[in-house]
């Protein structure tokens, strides 16, 4: 079975943006308003990050592209209640749209910011003409959840289908990942960590090599506990407390629609209306657990 990473060349990496435009171009990235963006709701599955060196006439820009890494040791996919994010077989940290109940602690756990919440239903907000660039093999995100970059695993079905089709296996190459097929450098390598012949392990396994904030231990599973990237106990407890209590984490009662909450993650979500003047910059949030029997105050 197939294990698919990513390798981006820094040194070819130019900044120009084009890996970002074709990410929400393929996959249905919604754009965020200004005033929304002040709020820091912007979304955008692969973001280039920029950093300055030096001073004057000296100084010198780098640019670091930053999709969702897919870690082997996820903190997102151990927090999810609901496991609406998830390991799939091959390696890709899938989302669940339709099950997340947008509590976002997969936003808090994740060290790499690569996750988004959708304030509003964004795409229903596009002018008419846009909306014939909808890519209508990528399901439309709604208001109050989560999404983050896949990889375009919507592009893997397809090319195992057309192999399927053509009675042959998936060969290196009917599998590419929007901004590695738009990189005009071609600083994106994707492809088959499994694949002995392929350019990503080879690259993956170069003395330049290195996974980004790699002493989190977001690759091995004996470390991530050990930096704290989360405590999954402590977090246990608070969910199981959340789940067993008749209030949400807004101090909604949700203990009439219980069913709904459970079954498609939808019915029982908090209040949106709520988010609506929320201000996401710089914010901090904490959680205490509550003594038994106690409740969210």
């Amino acid at each position: 079975m197939a294990k698919w990473g990513m390798v981006i060349d820094l040194d070819r990496c130019t900044g120009c943006q084009s890996c970002v435009i074709a990410c929400k171009s393929e996959n249905n990235v919604p754009f965020v308003d200004e005033e929304q963006t002040r709020l820091g709701r912007g979304i955008s599955w692969m973001e280039i990050v920029r950093e300055i060196h030096g001073e004057g006439e000296g100084a010198r820009a780098s640019f670091t592209p930053r999709p969702c890494f897919h870690c082997e040791e996820s903190p997102c996919t151990k927090v999810c209640p609901v496991h609406a994010t998830y390991q799939a077989e091959e390696g890709l940290v899938s989302q669940n749209y339709g099950r997340c109940i947008g509590c976002r602690f997969c936003m808090a756990a994740c060290p790499y910011t690569a996750k988004y919440f959708n304030w509003k239903d964004y795409n229903k907000e596009i002018p008419p003409v846009m909306k014939n660039m909808i890519n209508p093999d990528v399901f439309v995100r709604e208001k109050g959840v989560v999404e983050k970059c896949t990889f375009c695993h919507h592009r893997l079905q397809k090319a195992k289908d057309q192999a399927a089709f053509e009675g042959r296996p998936l060969a290196a190459g009917d599998y590419e990942t929007a901004c590695q097929q738009s990189c005009p450098t071609d600083a994106i390598i994707f492809g088959d960590l499994d694949d002995p012949d392929s350019d990503v392990l080879r690259l993956s396994r170069s003395n330049r090599a290195f996974r980004t904030m790699e002493e989190l231990g977001t690759d091995d599973p004996g470390r991530l506990r050990a930096h704290g990237v989360v405590d999954l106990e402590l977090l246990q407890r608070y969910v199981n407390f959340w789940f067993s209590s008749s209030l949400d984490l807004f101090g909604n009662d949700i203990s009439t629609n219980a069913a709904g909450y459970f079954a498609n993650g939808l019915k029982g979500r908090p209040d949106e209306d709520r988010f609506e003047d929320h201000d996401c910059r710089d914010a901090t949030y904490t959680v205490e657990v509550p003594a038994e029997g106690g409740g969210i105050g």
